[in-house]
């Protein structure tokens, strides 16, 4: 037996206070405790100097790091499904903080973009794998996840109408001093809704957010407090349970687009969440069947999504459009804006018919796809 061997029995036998750890080490184990330590805050306080002194600089100087899309991820079937859960929690945390300070900056819109993505994958993450989650520490999660959500939201919603949205009408020669009183208007409520943004990024609640979550994926403190039943499905292997869990989200979202033609707004719009909820359980698990199929499977599936993403973003901008015309109503810009939010407004309604083609060629293509999954891997 070596000597980490018998270290890591004396620590797993360990129970009480720190102090009851501390004196069942041996005196050379102390001494590389105490430098471990030492050194861990001599970097620390480096890096909050150096944090200090170069980033405000960095920033002023426009050396933000560019908004990160995420990045592919690669299970091995054989994984278990903790260890699953781990690597794809830690995926989502590492694409959130990777935006983290292009959402602050706000130069770019994708900053915002890309980080309430990300917050939205990891929130699928917890719903993929609910079953064996513990509750309590689910909910809170997911209702922290859904406050930062909240914070981003407006600050993003305005963002599609002015860089996603407007554009295509600049074009048109039509109204184009009102459009740009309403481009306007819009750019002026940014920085309010960007300060909010900064706001909550910079809180003690986001900290501590940023923090529990972090420690609690990597001490896997998830299977500390599982019941027996999801422990056992946490210790056996991810393909079954991958399986399982994309089969249930195609169903659903199967179940929600049946008559696609006649359904509501608001059927539309839970319809976009499955496909949504599926799209990103396939980004976690789609690398557990390599192969062509499943490849073709999410092109199609991200052909939809966007379409029906469309769909939504005119929703949520005539709502803007309609807000923003009337914040501005009594200035002396007032009628301009309320005369481009009204062209926005019929621009789109003229536009979503076809849109709604689109997405109905969209579905059907994708409905003719074979699941993958039920293949034998």
């Amino acid at each position: 037996m070596d000597r980490n061997t018998r270290l890591h029995e004396r620590i797993t036998i360990a129970s009480g206070s720190p102090w009851s750890l501390l004196r069942l080490l041996g005196w050379r184990e102390l001494v590389a405790l105490a430098a471990a330590l030492a050194l861990a805050v001599v970097f620390a306080v480096l890096a909050g100097v150096l944090f200090l002194l170069i980033f405000p600089v960095a920033l002023a100087a426009g050396l933000v790091p560019p908004p990160r899309k995420a990045a592919k991820l690669e299970l091995e079937p054989e994984l278990a499904v903790a260890e699953a859960f781990r690597r794809i929690g830690r995926a989502c945390l590492g694409h959130w903080l990777a935006n983290e300070v292009p959402a602050a900056d706000g130069r770019d819109v994708e900053g915002v973009h890309q980080l309430r993505v990300a917050l939205r994958r990891l929130r699928s993450a917890f719903s993929i794998f609910r079953s064996v989650l513990p509750e309590a520490d689910r909910e809170r999660f997911v209702g922290e996840l859904r406050w930062l959500l909240g914070e981003l939201g407006p600050a993003r919603d305005r963002d599609v109408l002015a860089h996603d949205l407007l554009p295509p009408l600049r074009g048109s020669g039509v109204l184009e001093g009102e459009l740009a009183a309403l481009d306007d208007a819009l750019g002026r409520g940014r920085p309010a809704l960007y300060e909010r943004v900064r706001a909550a990024l910079s809180s003690r609640r986001y900290a501590d957010l940023v923090l529990d979550l972090a420690i609690w994926l990597e001490l896997e403190r998830f299977v500390d407090g599982a019941s027996a039943e999801a422990r056992a499905v946490l210790e056996g292997p991810v393909l079954p349970f991958a399986r399982d869990a994309l089969e249930r989200r195609w169903r659903k979202a199967k179940k929600r687009c049946r008559r696609f033609e006649k359904l509501t707004a608001e059927e539309r719009h839970a319809l976009r969440i499955a496909i949504k909820k599926l799209r990103y359980g396939l980004d976690f698990f789609a690398g557990l069947w390599p192969g062509s199929a499943a490849r073709k499977f999410a092109r199609h599936l991200a052909e939809l999504q966007d379409r029906l993403g469309h769909l939504n973003d005119v929703v949520v901008a005539e709502g803007l459009a309609r807000a923003v015309a009337a914040e501005t109503r009594g200035e002396p810009a007032g009628g301009a804006v309320a005369l481009a939010a009204g062209a926005v407004i019929g621009w789109y309604a003229r536009a979503t018919e076809r849109m709604l083609r689109e997405a109905a060629e969209r579905w059907e293509a994708f409905a003719e796809q074979e699941p993958f999954w039920r293949e034998t891997a």
